[in-house]
């Protein structure tokens, strides 16, 4: 059995489950080593997942059935140094509960600062961002179903610098370089037969 359909075996078995409404934060408990499956609405067909996230970097990867094929999106962008980008346009985004998420705050000068991480707050920060991951591929889908590839590719080539300005732009950078890697394709696009 291959590894893609053993995790989309384990989404179908797991216990924990949290169901969500559109893109609105959550408020995740991970214990460490843990995995969680989540639900989110993609077009009319909602997709469980399961996210998997490392301890020591942070990488996170997205299992999860979409018109029965399994995909698996392997996001490492804000492992290691990267999550100060990711945690800085997360707070800058929306509020955020500090008990789950932990805060920032500003200084004198207007600048973010933050105090350190709790090992559970930074899972929950990845977490949560692999949710808007996945609600963000629900919103590609939506306006672009027979063309998300060259959406993604399109946005990737165009959209880039944008990527370091917002959650919002970051996060669909992500997105999009995920549907790439993995060649995402809405189940409803059909081709018309084309031959010599």
């Amino acid at each position: 059995m291959s590894n893609k359909r053993k995790q989309a075996a384990m989404i179908a078995h797991s216990s924990t489950a949290l169901v969500l409404a559109g893109a609105t934060a959550v408020s995740p408990v991970m214990e460490d080593d843990e995995s969680l499956s989540v639900t989110v609405p993609i077009t009319d067909v909602s997709v469980s997942a399961l996210v998997q996230i490392q301890t020591a970097s942070r990488a996170a990867t997205i299992s999860f059935n979409y018109l029965r094929t399994a995909y698996e999106f392997s996001v490492t962008k804000w492992s290691g140094r990267g999550f100060s980008k990711l945690s800085e346009l997360f707070f800058v985004h929306a509020t955020r509960d500090a008990q789950v998420f932990g805060e920032y705050s500003t200084d004198e000068y207007g600048d973010l600062t933050s105090p350190p991480f709790t090992r559970k707050q930074r899972r929950n920060i990845v977490f949560q961002a692999c949710v808007d991951v996945l609600t963000c591929l629900g919103k590609i889908v939506m306006a672009h179903q027979r063309q998300i590839q060259d959406y993604a590719i399109w946005y990737r080539e165009t959209q880039k610098a944008r990527a370091s300005e917002s959650y919002s732009s970051y996060i669909t950078l992500i997105t999009c370089h995920c549907i790439i890697h993995e060649q995402f394709t809405s189940g409803s696009v059909q081709y018309e037969l084309v031959e010599l």
